[in-house]
């Protein structure tokens, strides 16, 4: 429920997509940019080892979790 039904990782999402690009444009330094796509990457990876672990915690429940509701895109998927 929650921000968690959205994406299921809300944290790492608004970060990359909102809150780095947002102080990019704000502060008009392009670095901002670039850090967003470097923590979109490590993020990635992050995520991908996490996800294996909540796998085999959480079985099939996690697995219908992970059909319903997109890594970080929010609203990707139907």
């Amino acid at each position: 429920t929650g921000a968690y039904a959205i994406a299921r990782n809300p944290i790492y999402s608004s970060v990359t997509f909102f809150v780095l690009p947002g102080v990019a444009l704000i502060s008009q330094n392009w670095v901002y940019l670039v850090a967003a796509l470097f923590l979109f990457v490590g993020v990635q990876i992050f995520i991908g080892k996490e996800e294996q672990q909540l796998t085999a915690a959480f079985a099939q429940q996690y697995e219908d979790y992970l059909q319903k509701v997109n890594r970080l895109i929010p609203f990707a998927k139907g």
